[in-house]
């Protein structure tokens, strides 16, 4: 409960920074479903949670085009401040990377050996052209994990169009968008983790200005 009240604080004296629309879990059970109700927090899709994460959340923002006057867009996890100790962030540049503490030590997702079907998935974007570059061998400039950035409404932009939208609607047609991988005790979509690397690479292919706190 305290974890969730001072995310809660914290979130609100970011507000005075950039603009927050509205802030958002993931509920792993009923239980935890209860206890946020009871904090006024209401479900967001119909179902437990949506089959990529915070990247439908993203996209379902990006459709919606409110955005476009706003000086910065993102979509942070709730568990922003825990993984990456920041007490406050100052925005500059194109795009600001949030960079979470102790994970130097993880592979980018798309070299990560235990997950297979997430190897096969770069190597099926790479067979069918998804992207004008392979990604099995790009290498990145920087590792960006999840939802941890904010950027301007033109790289927000650019992202959505060319690369996240682009990839999700091309494993809708494939036996992989429903491939699951076991991470840390329980079942996921592979999915979840390939896209956990794209906004690396998208980085590593244009030439914004990229600041890392």
């Amino acid at each position: 409960e305290e974890l969730l009240l001072e995310s809660l604080r914290k979130s609100l004296r970011l507000s005075s920074e950039v603009g927050i629309f509205a802030v958002k879990v993931d509920v792993k059970n009923e239980s935890a479903k209860t206890f946020y109700l009871k904090y006024g927090f209401i479900p967001y899709f119909q179902e437990e949670a949506p089959h990529n994460f915070e990247n439908d959340i993203i996209l379902d923002i990006w459709a919606k085009r409110n955005w476009i006057k706003a000086k910065y867009v993102g979509v942070l996890s709730w568990r922003l401040y825990e993984k990456t100790l920041l007490e406050n962030i100052k925005l500059s540049g194109d795009v600001v990377i949030l960079n979470c503490k102790g994970y130097e030590q993880y592979q980018h997702p798309f070299s990560r050996k235990c997950f297979g079907s997430v190897n096969q998935m770069v190597k099926l974007a790479d067979e069918h052209k998804l992207f004008p570059f392979k990604l099995d061998q790009i290498k990145t400039n920087h590792v960006c994990w999840c939802n941890y950035w904010i950027c301007t409404p033109e790289v927000f932009d650019d992202y959505c169009t060319n690369y996240l939208s682009k990839a999700i609607e091309f494993f809708k047609t494939t036996e992989l968008y429903d491939a699951k991988e076991k991470h840390r005790g329980k079942m996921y979509y592979s999915l979840t983790f390939f896209l956990e690397g794209l906004f690396s690479v998208f980085l590593t292919k244009r030439n914004y200005k990229v600041k890392i706190i």
